[in-house]
């Protein structure tokens, strides 16, 4: 079957392949091609846009997790460029392994921080992966809250959820029950 239609690609295959101007790129599971797509073509996409905050790199730790547990995304940045890094603030957003709509997204800015004014810097963020199993592809970017818009990207990677707790439908809620023991 050849198609672009993800979330059917991730449905019906178990193997697939990623091809770019007749040649094989990946060869795996739908979910690491579909990844290696959506990487390859947030890469072509992103524009060089002046801004003052530039990231360098993202690390994700560990690799993979099992559905419910946390992560640590580490984003390298520097000050540096045209504009006051005031108004920028630095997100991330995660996208599904089967569609490549965005299932999280958020800034520095929205979970209460403000990034230095010069220099080079580290970020850290702790996400609960509350994911079905698959390998989401991770997006860094500058936000101008100014403008209410993105300015430009960074680099990407991704993080592969293993099953943990099993459940049913998009998002991994830990749910927790008790059965207590009454005497009658």
């Amino acid at each position: 079957m050849v198609s672009h239609q993800l979330e059917t690609i991730a449905r019906l295959c178990t193997e697939a392949i990623l091809m770019t101007e007749g040649a094989v790129v990946k060869r795996g599971t739908p979910q690491e091609c579909i990844a290696a797509y959506l990487a390859a073509d947030q890469n072509a996409s992103r524009r060089p846009t002046p801004t003052a905050v530039v990231i360098e790199e993202i690390r994700v730790e560990p690799a993979a997790v099992r559905s419910g547990e946390w992560a640590t995304l580490t984003l390298h940045c520097a000050v540096s460029g045209p504009g006051p890094s005031a108004s920028e603030s630095v997100g991330v957003r995660i996208r599904s392994p089967d569609s490549g709509e965005p299932v999280f997204e958020t800034t520095v800015l929205s979970l209460g921080h403000d990034l230095p004014q010069t220099g080079r810097f580290a970020l850290t963020m702790e996400l609960q992966l509350n994911l079905p199993p698959g390998i989401y592809p991770l997006e860094s970017f500058v936000w101008n809250r100014m403008a209410g818009r993105e300015l430009g990207g960074g680099p990407g990677g991704s993080v592969r959820v293993e099953g943990g707790q099993e459940f049913q439908g998009l998002v991994q809620m830990n749910a927790r029950a008790q059965v207590p023991y009454l005497r009658v």
